[in-house]
């Protein structure tokens, strides 16, 4: 390695545009309006510590759901020539402070677009400790919920994680 190049990541534009003067070329508008490693504007499960590198390691797309994607996750990038070769080795020297591992990050959310076409379908969700079938009636985007319809003219609200469960 021969050089280190910093850059930043904003969330709003107000904060980009201050900072781009300053740093031309070096600011990242990160407004997360919609990013699918979040959910309800929190952390991704599990990932409360410091990550600065995060990365698939899939070799294929999931296509069960809910969608679990093979993940390699460490506290600090490194660019030595063992770790360009193999972000995994433990020839490293930095490797105490990398903290290299793998793991399952599960989606919590589809595109909209597919979220629309599970509107119509079967669900078994449970109430009060009973099985009870209904049928998605509509998905409210802003809320990233589907409206299941049950019996008695009843309506209520589940997440994509309830629906995944229920889903026959």
């Amino acid at each position: 390695m021969d050089r280190r190049t910093v850059s930043f990541v904003v969330d709003t534009k107000e904060e980009h545009n201050k900072l781009y003067i300053r740093y031309p070329g070096r600011i990242l508008l990160c407004d997360q309006s919609f990013v699918l490693d979040t959910y309800s504007g929190k952390a991704v499960e599990g990932t409360q510590q410091i990550i600065h590198e995060l990365r698939s390691s899939a070799t294929e797309v999931p296509c069960v759901h809910p969608l679990n994607w093979p993940t390699s996750v460490a506290n600090l990038p490194c660019n030595c020539i063992s770790c360009y070769n193999n972000p995994l080795n433990n020839q490293c020297k930095y490797i105490e402070w990398q903290h290299p591992r793998e793991v399952q990050l599960q989606i919590k959310c589809l595109h909209p677009k597919e979220a629309e076409q599970w509107v119509g379908d079967e669900v078994v969700h449970n109430i009060e400790k009973k099985e009870v079938n209904a049928n998605a009636v509509e998905f409210l985007q802003a809320e990233n919920k589907w409206k299941i319809g049950l019996d008695g003219g009843k309506n209520m609200m589940i997440r994509y994680d309830q629906f995944c469960r229920g889903k026959k």
